[in-house]
């Protein structure tokens, strides 16, 4: 995975070794209130149909206080960013986003959100190939049916509890399928993943992105571990 600027906020990850000794990914932003961290994989798909991810993941604020600090960080979240393959006819540019939001404004929230509804796309260069837009802003997020979920958090901010996520989604009709979360599992079917007009040299993208952003002047970090992400094929 690699980190990507989406702010001057943002810092960047690192790499280290967590649970069950595998390699992990962490992520780490700036330490300001709304600042975000982006960790990024860049692939392309071969067939069209079900794709599953599945990962542990855990995070925590930077442990400079002596207090729980359980509501410093305010979002994590994951989305794939997928493009149409070049023969079909009107091709899209979809972005699925999923996010937990702990807290906002130090209250605590603990619930799952998506987004479908996007900032105007802004020109790049003047050519036409590039376009781009902010896509993770606090704006336009609504809540998943019966989202609300407590999350293990520990008792103190130095300690982490490692937590499992699997988000199912369909190629063939670009859709949601479901997500799961420890014992909860979430039907997502009837929600609309964030659409926008195909773009000039994106065909077949497969992008997987997980962020981090703390809600209070204090480095927030995630730590992404055991990451899968499969489907079928011929």
């Amino acid at each position: 995975a690699r980190a990507d600027a989406q702010q001057p906020d943002h810092v960047g990850h690192r790499q280290r070794w967590f649970l069950c000794g595998q390699l992990c990914h962490e992520a780490g932003d700036a330490a300001r209130a709304g600042s975000l961290a982006v960790a990024i994989k860049r692939i392309t798909f071969r067939h069209l149909g079900p794709i599953r991810l599945e990962a542990f993941f855990t995070f925590k604020p930077e442990a400079s206080e002596l207090r729980l600090s359980e509501t410093d960080v305010r979002t994590v979240g994951v989305l794939f960013d997928l493009q149409d393959v070049d023969r079909k006819s009107n091709p899209e540019r979809l972005m699925p986003h999923i996010r937990y939001l702990n807290a906002l404004d130090g209250k605590a929230t603990s619930r799952w959100q998506f987004k479908r509804h996007r900032a105007p796309l802004r020109d790049i260069g003047g050519t036409g190939k590039t376009r781009s837009h902010f896509h993770f802003a606090n704006e336009a997020w609504e809540d998943i049916p019966d989202g609300d979920q407590i999350l293990c958090y520990n008792e103190i901010a130095t300690k982490q509890n490692w937590t499992y996520l699997r988000l199912d989604f369909d190629l063939a009709d670009m859709s949601y399928l479901g997500l799961q979360c420890n014992d909860r599992r979430f039907d997502l079917s009837t929600l609309e993943p964030m659409h926008m007009p195909a773009m000039a040299n994106l065909w077949c993208m497969l992008n997987t992105v997980f962020f981090v952003e703390t809600d209070c002047d204090k480095r927030a970090f995630l730590y992404v571990d055991s990451i899968l992400l499969s489907g079928e094929g011929e």
